[in-house]
């Protein structure tokens, strides 16, 4: 029955089944070759990208398990890119596009872009209308892959493929709402049927030599499968405020991706030093940093916790001073999660005030971990 699931990254557990079906879903489509499955396992599934040359393509559809934190909780479902909607077969039973599109909360639509952008955008929109025929709420996201080859030297090529890639989606839309039509269509109409198709799509250049694909899927995954973003987001800007700092990330730790920032743009560079920072940290802590498994027994004087308390997990935690006048300070705020900001060099003199605010960030967090799972018991 669930022949064909799999988890990212650990071992299929006892309920691991259970827990994909039920999880926020991400729908990950393609053309063939298109490179969406290497691209998940690269960013979920620690994968270097040279491995990927050896991934075959998708058979069959496959359901997979991403549970690395509380926050970072949801399943994939990878689907074959050389099949038809109509095609599509699960647990020995038709798909129709309800049942694929109906627990989908993100349609991650994977664009390759050494190949023809119109082949490859008639796919996208009749894919794309059936999802939101199926289910409005799906959000799109688009990821325009393989903006490493020859053809992407510089930054305008690669800019310049993603605006035709959104432009040829749009006119695709408008074009098969006016086919599947048996009246005549204004024109006006079936631009606006395509606005609606695209509202909120993001349209992302990827590419899994670089970090690009994980900034990618930090956003579609901070943008619809975090139900607390709103409450992270206001956390991190009271956290920025306190302490004067530039910009900060929450990161689930196993992929990179980010879970959660502030209300200040993501800039690729900020992005690609934090995310750098977890690396170097982890590779130091693992060489310097006690055995975790070997815990002291506590000793009779020790102050029992509250049980209305939420423990707080610190295990690692390190400041970076860089060469540009700029600092990182890492902290890993919970399990598997970790908080990782950017400020001024200068700005470490206030070291005992970013550790209260660090504290009481961490608290919160604990706090708001507890009271989702309390409200997920009732």
């Amino acid at each position: 029955m669930y022949a064909n699931l799999e988890r990212w990254p650990a071992t299929p557990s006892e309920g691991d089944n259970e827990r994909a079906e039920r999880a926020p879903r991400i729908v990950l489509m393609g053309s063939r070759r298109s490179g969406k499955t290497s691209m998940a396992r690269v960013v979920f599934g620690k994968m270097s990208p040279h491995e990927t040359l050896f991934v075959p393509s998708t058979a069959q559809p496959t359901l997979r398990l991403v549970a690395n934190s509380d926050l970072v909780h949801f399943s994939i479902f990878d689907v074959p890119g050389d099949r038809d909607l109509s095609e599509l077969r699960w647990r020995d039973a038709q798909m129709t596009p309800r049942d694929l599109f109906g627990r989908c909360v993100v349609l991650a639509y994977v664009v390759d872009a050494e190949a023809d952008p119109y082949s490859e955008c008639a796919r996208l929109a009749e894919v794309a209308a059936a999802a939101k025929a199926a289910n409005p709420r799906v959000q799109l996201e688009v990821f325009v892959h393989k903006v490493d080859g020859d053809h992407f030297l510089s930054e305008e090529q690669k800019l310049d493929c993603r605006r035709e890639v959104e432009a040829c989606a749009r006119a695709e839309l408008a074009e098969l709402y006016a086919h599947g039509s048996d009246e005549t269509v204004d024109p006006q109409q079936a631009q606006a049927y395509a606005d609606d198709c695209l509202a909120g799509a993001a349209f992302s250049l990827t590419s899994i030599y670089d970090h690009s694909v994980f900034e990618a899927f930090s956003k579609l995954v901070s943008r619809a499968l975090v139900p607390q973003r709103i409450v992270l987001r206001k956390m991190l800007d009271a956290l920025v405020t306190a302490c004067d700092m530039e910009k900060s990330f929450l990161f689930d730790v196993a992929s990179k991706v980010y879970v959660a920032t502030d209300s200040a743009p993501v800039d690729s560079a900020s992005y690609e030093l934090c995310a750098d920072a977890i690396d170097v940290v982890l590779d130091v802590a693992s060489i310097y940093a006690p055995d975790k498994t070997q815990q002291p027994e506590p000793s009779e004087e020790d102050t029992p916790v509250r049980e209305e308390e939420p423990k707080q997990t610190r295990s690692n935690a390190a400041s970076i001073q860089l060469s540009n006048g700029m600092a990182l300070v890492l902290d890993e705020v919970d399990r598997n999660l970790a908080l990782v900001c950017l400020l001024r060099t200068e700005n470490l003199e206030k070291r005992d005030l970013i550790d209260y605010n660090l504290g009481c960030f961490r608290t919160a967090l604990a706090r708001l971990a507890a009271l989702n799972a309390s409200s997920a018991g009732k």
